[in-house]
């Protein structure tokens, strides 16, 4: 199963249609290499909350290996926690407060095993769905000396795409109601 087939045939998803295609055509060549695209894909679809999304994450990303998987797995995971936190804390904006430790058990982000740089991707898209600020600011900050801009702003693009392609989905199953 591919992202297209989950895209009902209304005119309103050409923009998304396109995007698609552009973002997961193996004929392009992509700023990201392949394992990490995937990876990337795979977190941001755990992080969408919708089988059929997820389905095809794993079926896009049928190369990767089981650390890779489980490194999605945890990325998506210690995103939904932080995010949260971080974002409230960040909206808040009390002093006091944010200088208060989270408390917040995180060892993922550190005992993933995987290239770190690849865990801090997959945490920057995930961060992007979620509209934390704080950690897109951090995140960002330590993928500069890693990732050039074409390649973070691809991990973005991932996000978003697919962030449209869950609404997307959400729509079509309204319609059917």
């Amino acid at each position: 199963m591919t992202f297209h087939h989950l895209l009902s045939e209304d005119i309103s998803n050409k923009d998304l249609k396109i995007n698609l295609k552009k973002i997961f055509s193996t004929d392009e060549e992509k700023p990201l290499n392949s394992m990490i695209h995937q990876v990337v894909t795979l977190s941001v679809c755990l992080a969408l909350q919708n089988q059929a999304i997820i389905e095809s994450a794993y079926s896009y990303g049928k190369d990767l290996d089981e650390n890779l998987i489980k490194a999605a797995h945890i990325a998506a995971n210690t995103m939904a926690m932080n995010n949260i936190y971080y974002r409230a804390t960040h909206l808040i904006n009390s002093r006091s407060l944010s200088q208060q430790p989270a408390g917040l058990r995180m060892q993922g982000i550190t005992q993933h095993g995987i290239e770190a740089t690849v865990f801090e991707l997959m945490s920057l898209a995930i961060s992007a769905i979620n509209g934390c600020g704080l950690c897109l600011q951090s995140h960002y900050k330590q993928l500069q000396t890693h990732f050039n801009d074409e390649e973070i702003t691809e991990a973005l693009r991932i996000a978003s795409t697919l962030h449209a392609l869950k609404q997307s989905c959400f729509i079509a199953q309204s319609n059917s109601v």
